[in-house]
């Protein structure tokens, strides 16, 4: 089958799992993943931010990062770079990651995002959308 590619963007999985407002899930990204898996997608990736690796707090609380951890190892989660600046998180425009990996093998990309403007820049973009 196809790779699979999930990216987690607010109010999917990762955010409604915990059923707690405010709430990054990690294990609901592992529930994702486990699903994607057992429908025989051999290859899943999920996209999250690097802060999510070690921030725990702030104004979204990110719950069972030791997931992440394991994940990672697995090669099922890639961290996309983040900086903090003057005490203000900056995430990278991490979309053209996740287009460059589906276009690269073929994947499926699951996001509530069309990424328009990237299909408008990138004519490989274009054959997968």
């Amino acid at each position: 089958m196809n790779s699979a590619i999930i990216y987690k963007k607010k109010k999917v999985r990762a955010l409604t799992h915990g059923k707690v407002t405010n709430t990054f899930s990690c294990k609901g990204i592992k529930l994702a993943i486990d699903y994607f898996l057992k429908k025989g997608h051999q290859s899943v990736t999920t996209f999250v931010p690097q802060y999510r690796r070690y921030c725990k707090f702030g104004p979204v609380l990110t719950t069972d990062q030791n997931l992440l951890e394991e994940l990672a190892k697995e090669q099922r989660v890639v961290f996309t770079p983040s900086r903090r600046v003057n005490n203000r998180r900056f995430n990278c425009y991490d979309d053209r990651f996740i287009v460059d990996l589906a276009t690269s093998t073929g994947g499926v990309i699951l996001s509530n995002d069309n990424y328009r403007d990237l299909i408008k820049e990138i004519e490989a973009y274009k054959k997968n959308y």
